[in-house]
């Protein structure tokens, strides 16, 4: 019988000591590596075992770690570091992590040339392997793409769609979700811009922003823009991109 497969997650590296005051778990001082619970729940319910990957310096141990999963989850959080795709800072960039995105950037250049292994990214994670291929980033949406859609939406819950996406037919994603229009939550100010050397486009929000893209040529990779996790306890469809990594996964186990 096979076990079932290892899915990594990024976890959310954070300086930032006011974390452990918060939760009283630490000291002053201290450095904390997070990742929000639906994940975990998600990739459980999809049959997968979910293993965070935590930060290090060391880019030999972060090989190890794609060695060791069976498939790998890009998470979201913080702003990519602008100078990652050639840029200055625009006045409106967030919060910035350069260790979280030096080590996952590492790790998406490293899991792209390991093939056959199955790997999502989900709101920054499409932004940052977007970047490890070349690619570029609106930094701030209302500043830089003119649209009446809010893509920053808070007072939706989790849960629940607060705009559309039309799915490419044909794509990877139409056959995962079963459709061609999808309802999606929204908590993200920055988006695709230029797409990346071997990825493709395989969703937009009415307003024509990029929500969804594919490998060009590799079946086993997937990147959205919205929070599925958040919304799978609740949403068939958004469990299912879930269940498409875990059973990818699995059948790479087994060879």
């Amino acid at each position: 019988m096979h076990k079932r497969p290892l899915i990594g997650i990024t976890g959310h590296y954070t300086p930032d000591d006011r974390l452990g005051s918060m939760l009283h778990i630490g000291v002053s001082g201290q450095s904390y590596d997070v990742i929000n619970h639906d994940f975990i729940s998600a990739v459980e319910r999809a049959g997968g075992i979910p293993f965070i990957i935590p930060y290090t310096g060391n880019s030999a141990l972060r090989k190890t770690y794609l060695d060791l999963v069976d498939g790998l989850i890009f998470t979201g959080g913080t702003d990519p570091m602008p100078s990652l795709y050639g840029e200055d800072s625009r006045k409106e960039l967030g919060t910035t992590v350069p260790e979280r995105d030096l080590q996952e950037l590492d790790l998406a250049r490293l899991a792209y040339d390991q093939e056959g292994l199955p790997i999502l990214g989900i709101c920054r994670g499409i932004q940052v392997f977007n970047i490890s291929r070349g690619g570029s980033l609106f930094q701030n949406i209302p500043s830089q793409y003119e649209s009446e859609i809010a893509h920053s939406n808070e007072s939706i819950p989790k849960f629940y769609g607060s705009h559309q996406v039309c799915v490419e037919e044909g794509s990877i994603l139409e056959g995962i979700v079963g459709g061609r229009e999808l309802w999606v939550n929204s908590f993200h100010h920055q988006a695709v811009k230029k797409v990346g050397k071997g990825l493709k486009v395989v969703a937009r929000s009415r307003d024509g922003l990029v929500e969804a893209l594919e490998g060009e040529e590799r079946q086993d990779l997937l990147f959205v823009q919205w929070h599925p996790e958040m919304m799978a306890e609740k949403d068939d469809a958004q469990q299912a991109i879930l269940n498409w990594l875990v059973t990818r996964a699995g059948e790479r186990k087994k060879k």
